[in-house]
């Protein structure tokens, strides 16, 4: 089996649990049984642990391939790390990323934890988001809390910011280290992106995501057993308006947006270019030839 680190989503990163039976939407958890896949790879698979990772993984997949995949991920890992900096606000401290690869069907997901969970369908089919939901540990923040009512709370920072910047950060160092990071929804390079994006918004489901990239709101679809449907348009249009921004202000100023609370990043999001979010989403939507999208 060739092992190549290709298309990549939360990345994100998706195989859906099962529709095939099923017209009306369902709600995915694709978390739920997380403790359940640990147990059995500790309990029946095996692990191997590089400088910058640890991987189990079940029999389904050789020793010699998974030896393989690790000699990529490590280097690349490592270089995550790099790109992202060490920082006051990060939630997931330095060290080393586990990735557990298993053969149930769900969608690759990261945790928060040091812990990914990667859907071994996605490692056979080339297209497992093994950068991408690295890089949501890295970014994942201690920031990511609001005092309500007198106690603290989750908040969600905008999902097209935090789906768009774990894709170009994944790419970014898969194009520094030679690989290809392509996921389940592309694209290959962050060149291809915005062609990418304005093809699929084009289309009617792809156009019912344009209104969530560039704005607060949540398209509760990609949380749904609809999920396939419309995941492709989000990620490759999140990653194409996150580059936007990348183009403008660097990288760097996006990756520190994730040390201020939710709150705070959304207020900041207006002037980060020097003009109104709202301008810039314009700007980015005439320059992919989207400006009709409403």
């Amino acid at each position: 089996m060739a092992l190549r680190i290709r298309r990549i989503d939360f990345a994100t990163c998706c195989i859906l649990l099962a529709t095939a039976n099923t017209h009306a939407q369902q709600r995915l958890n694709w978390s739920a049984d997380d403790g359940k896949r640990v147990q059995s790879l500790v309990k029946g698979g095996s692990r191997i642990e590089g400088p910058h990772v640890i991987v189990y993984f079940p029999p389904s997949l050789s020793r010699a391939d998974a030896d393989a995949l690790v000699k990529r991920l490590d280097p690349a890992v490592e270089g995550l790390w790099r790109q992202v900096g060490i920082h006051d606000w990060q939630a997931v401290p330095k060290g080393k990323i586990t990735y557990y690869l298993h053969d149930d069907a769900f969608v690759a997901h990261a945790s928060g934890r040091s812990a990914v969970f990667v859907p071994m369908a996605r490692v056979k089919d080339g297209r497992a988001p093994f950068l991408h939901e690295a890089t949501h540990e890295l970014l994942a923040s201690k920031r990511r809390m609001s005092a309500a009512g007198g106690s603290a709370t989750p908040v969600r920072y905008p999902l097209w910011l935090t789906e768009g910047m774990a894709d170009y950060v994944a790419r970014v160092v898969a194009d520094q280290l030679g690989i290809i990071e392509e996921g389940p929804f592309g694209p290959r390079t962050i060149s291809e992106a915005d062609a990418l994006c304005a093809e699929r918004a084009r289309k009617p489901d792809g156009a019912k995501m344009l209104p969530f990239v560039g704005t607060n709101g949540v398209p509760d679809v990609l949380f749904t057993t609809d999920r396939a449907r419309f995941a492709p348009t989000f990620y490759a249009c999140s990653l194409s308006f996150t580059k936007h921004l990348a183009e403008h202000i660097g990288l760097d100023a996006l990756i520190n947006l994730f040390g201020l609370t939710p709150t705070d990043l959304v207020a900041r999001m207006d002037g980060v270019v020097g003009r109104p979010l709202p301008v810039v989403v314009t700007e980015w939507r005439t320059r992919l030839e989207l400006s009709e999208a409403r």
